[in-house]
């Protein structure tokens, strides 16, 4: 069999939809490192189109060089560790993910603080990650903004994973109607290359 004719084939059965081609996935994909005691710590990740996911995947920050006030499980401290971070898309507005000390207790009831006893304490409590849906490629920009960088510690790893494609979708009526066809045409070129090499 030719290659010509073989990758016809391979192109009618994917039209039909009877073999998954691959999914573009950006290359940009990947874990971030903010460092807290930097104030250049931003860092622009270019996305294709898609769907993405963010969010912290490892470490804490704190805005200070020392921790203190906390309940006796190292929760609702006055000063520690949290996993806030910032975003823009594009040049668009920043937006906070996570909370960010007194902030939190405007919504929280008895004043519960975001600040924890250590980053990893910090971690357990982080948000999950936001799904970021892109209509065309994107600049994510990431970063921890803060007043003061010189007493700040530690820092966070943000991971940014393409959402993969599901492949357990019921397949409609319609595209059994459409793997007929392709199968048909496939039969279809099969013969007539036959028919041709008797010639």
């Amino acid at each position: 069999m030719s290659n010509r004719f073989s990758s016809r084939i391979f192109t009618l059965f994917a039209a039909a939809g009877l073999i998954a081609l691959p999914a573009t996935v950006a290359a940009q994909a990947g874990a971030y490192y903010l460092d807290a005691r930097n104030s250049n710590n931003g860092i622009d990740v270019a996305l294709l189109s898609g769907a993405w996911t963010i969010g912290v995947s490892n470490g804490g920050w704190s805005p200070w060089n020392y921790v203190s006030g906390c309940d006796g499980d190292g929760t609702n401290c006055h000063t520690g560790f949290h996993t806030v971070f910032y975003y823009t898309v594009s040049g668009g507005p920043l937006t906070q993910y996570g909370w960010d000390g007194s902030q939190r207790e405007q919504y929280i009831p008895n004043h519960v603080s975001d600040f924890f006893r250590d980053p990893d304490m910090a971690l357990a409590h982080a948000f999950a990650p936001f799904r970021l849906d892109l209509d065309a490629p994107a600049t994510l920009h990431l970063s921890i903004p803060d007043c003061c960088y010189y007493d700040n510690t530690g820092g966070l790893e943000i991971t940014v994973a393409a959402v993969p494609m599901s492949n357990t979708t019921v397949p409609e009526p319609s595209s059994f109607a459409l793997s007929g066809i392709g199968l048909a045409l496939a039969a279809f070129v099969a013969s007539h290359r036959r028919r041709l090499n008797r010639r």
